[in-house]
């Protein structure tokens, strides 16, 4: 059946000083892969990133082991959500 209307999740991290974002959510293309985008103060797109959804959590879990952020409070404020 196709479907008229898609839901799509994103999350923007804002730099709430000089009003660019860091978009993290599905790939423009379709591709079924996940996406970062810098998006500068003019909405514009000047860096992008589009790698499988299986390398993006290996990706946040390099992240998190680089900055020692506790897996668990990762855990519990996503579980929350």
């Amino acid at each position: 059946m196709n479907q008229k209307y898609t839901l799509e999740r994103v999350i923007k991290v804002w730099d709430n000083e000089f009003g660019c974002h860091i978009y993290v959510g599905p790939d423009a293309d379709g591709l079924g892969c996940a996406e970062i985008r810098y998006v500068d103060e003019n909405n514009n797109i000047s860096d992008r990133i589009a790698i499988p959804s299986e390398m993006m959590l290996k990706v946040a879990e390099a992240i998190i082991e680089l900055y020692g952020v506790r897996r668990n409070a990762i855990e519990v404020s996503t579980s929350t959500a």
